[in-house]
């Protein structure tokens, strides 16, 4: 069920994703997703936990590890069949109430799996004090979304074949770059930290 609710959700987004489609590709009925699910919402927020970016990655133990085995997982998610989870994910919470109410909890999920890199990351004395963890990680994740989305899809193979050098040299560059950055407001960045 939830392989093809994630493969509706990633070609047609909130507006495609309805008990109907999700029913006919599963051949079920939809009195039964029904009985398990009370709306498409909430059966969107249990397929993203079940299809979309796993919500335990693990403590590979050290920063750049965890880094890379990030960016590693949002690279294949977003090169593979169901890349287009992320732009609609961003679309619809945007502008759908339903959307953004039933996938609120996956966000915060995700949001915390990074604080706790970032966490850990300090204990061990890898960031320098007054480094914006979040910035952090969306420095890296950031270059990797960025990278995909920008390039043509005939150019996606290419990248996939070298997939992990470009991580490499992603998380490379902005871990070598962090050790030289001295925050302007060390009290702000500071108190940053203590959120992420």
């Amino acid at each position: 069920m939830f392989d093809e609710a994630i493969a509706i959700y990633a070609q047609g987004g909130w507006a495609a994703f309805t008990f109907g489609a999700v029913a006919l590709a599963a051949s079920v009925g939809k009195a039964a997703l029904y009985r398990r699910w009370n709306g498409p919402g909430e059966l969107l927020g249990e397929t993203l936990t079940a299809r979309w970016f796993p919500l335990d990655s693990g403590d590979m133990g050290s920063l750049k590890g965890d880094l890379v085995k990030s960016a590693t997982i949002w690279f294949d998610l977003l090169t593979g069949p169901h890349a287009g989870v992320l732009l609609h994910l961003q679309a619809d919470t945007w502008t759908n109430e339903e959307a953004r109410r039933y996938t609120g909890k996956y966000g915060a999920q995700l949001l915390e799996q990074g604080r706790a890199v970032t966490r850990r990351a300090a204990k061990r004395g890898e960031i320098p004090a007054g480094v914006d963890g979040k910035m952090l990680q969306d420095l890296v994740v950031g270059a990797v979304i960025n990278r995909i989305y920008s390039m043509r899809a005939a150019d996606v193979p290419a990248l996939r074949r070298r997939r992990d050098r470009f991580i490499q040299d992603v998380v490379g560059i902005v871990l070598t770059g962090m050790q030289g950055y001295r925050p302007s407001t060390p009290e702000v960045g500071a108190e940053r930290m203590g959120g992420v």
